[in-house]
């Protein structure tokens, strides 16, 4: 059973960005790695995978990154922690940055292989290796078949190098609920702790 997780009020200042971004599901994925543990919070929309908004804990610090796909920006913003007026958990933004994605070129990928591996219940679990310059990375993950396709975001926030990789794993539709991947003697784990419908509206001007 999924734990639910408090809503989080999100506050922006007016930026001269010129998009009104609406929200309605927020995940919360909890990333181990080799060298410490982070917590991220997604805000996404169900009918439109184009952007989403991020939080990430990094030990004490929270960091929000606004991606949108479509004008291929990721803006930056400094997140502090407060407690609101009804005892509930809230955020307010300063805004640092903003650069550009770069996409990877969508051309086939030498050395990959991906498989169905078993079925558990609902969960669909997959294999995939990969092998570049003489690199080997191995990933299992668990997919929840999900009305809306919920990997992109998966991808942009676990799979680093290959966030923008849209060949990776592209038949796979779903929310994956867990993840482990292993590189050289590395090992990183994913899962899925929270799921929760939100009414949310971000406006930047």
């Amino acid at each position: 059973m999924l734990k639910k997780l408090l809503l989080f009020t999100v506050i922006l200042p007016l930026i001269s960005f010129g998009q009104n971004y609406k929200f309605d599901l927020l995940t919360k994925y909890d990333n181990i790695y080799p060298k410490g543990k982070m917590e991220s919070i997604y805000y996404s929309n169900k009918e439109d995978d184009s952007y989403f908004f991020k939080i990430s804990k990094i030990g004490s610090d929270y960091l929000g990154y606004l991606v949108d796909y479509k004008k291929n920006d990721i803006h930056i913003f400094k997140a502090i922690e407060y407690v609101g007026p009804n005892n509930e958990i809230a955020y307010s933004y300063k805004y640092k940055l903003t650069y550009k994605l770069t996409h990877k070129k969508k051309k086939k990928i030498k050395g990959l292989t991906y498989f169905l591996e078993s079925i558990e219940g609902n969960y669909l679990i997959y294999n995939l290796e990969l092998n570049y310059k003489k690199e080997n990375v191995k990933i299992q993950v668990k997919v929840l078949p999900y009305y809306n396709n919920m990997f992109r975001l998966f991808r942009m926030s676990c799979l680093h190098t290959n966030e923008l990789n849209e060949e990776l794993f592209a038949d796979i539709k779903g929310l994956v609920v867990e993840a482990t991947i292993k590189h050289k003697k590395n090992i990183s784990t994913h899962k899925l702790v929270a799921i929760e419908n939100v009414d949310l509206s971000l406006k930047v001007d």
